[in-house]
């Protein structure tokens, strides 16, 4: 790959990584709002959620095993942690469609 394409390839993910930060940024804010916590606690757990994701991921869990690996660790059973990240993309969406 050319010098010039590899160089638009990377400036195209940055772009890309800063549009998803900046739409996680204000959902965290939104559900701060909502629920009462500081943002940047909250914000602070959904990257040490991620990196944990991450981390399991490149150790070759399924999507499955890392549920139920989150959940167990939240003393709660992985139908549950699905059950609230569904309501959670639903609201989102919601809002989504209303822009």
């Amino acid at each position: 790959m050319s010098t010039n394409l590899t160089r638009r390839l990377t400036a195209l993910e940055q772009i890309a990584e800063d549009v998803r930060r900046r739409e996680d940024d204000q959902k965290l804010l939104e559900l701060a709002t909502e629920r009462g916590i500081d943002v940047d606690r909250l914000r602070e757990a959904y990257e040490r959620c991620r990196a944990r994701t991450a981390r399991l991921r490149a150790q070759g869990l399924t999507d499955g095993q890392i549920t139920e690996a989150i959940a167990r660790g939240m003393g709660i059973g992985p139908d549950e942690l699905k059950a609230r990240r569904a309501a959670i993309m639903e609201r989102f969406r919601g809002d989504d469609r209303r822009r």
